[in-house]
């Protein structure tokens, strides 16, 4: 009777080709989206503004009006009446 050797758990598991493809895939995702966080259109601008005792909705408003960016945030996280200084 001969012995039979069995492979060890992550052996099995990587020569599955599928689930090379998926972890193959999922690399590949997240190295582009590294190199695309990179190159952010965000980072390339600035944005002067020259605003005392304005509230911070207000400062939101004016960079979207002025800009192409929109910001999303939580009204329950963030107080908009706070004056800007």
């Amino acid at each position: 009777m001969k012995k039979q050797r069995t492979k060890s758990a992550l052996r099995r598991i990587l020569n599955n080709s599928n689930l090379k493809m998926k972890f193959s895939l999922l690399f590949l995702f997240t190295t582009l989206m590294q190199v695309s966080a990179a190159s952010s259109y965000g980072q390339k601008n600035t944005i002067t503004m020259d605003v005392n005792g304005v509230a911070m909705s207000n400062v939101f408003q004016i960079i979207e009006n002025q800009t192409d960016f929109h910001f999303f945030y939580n009204r329950n996280e963030l107080n908009l009446n706070q004056k800007v200084d």
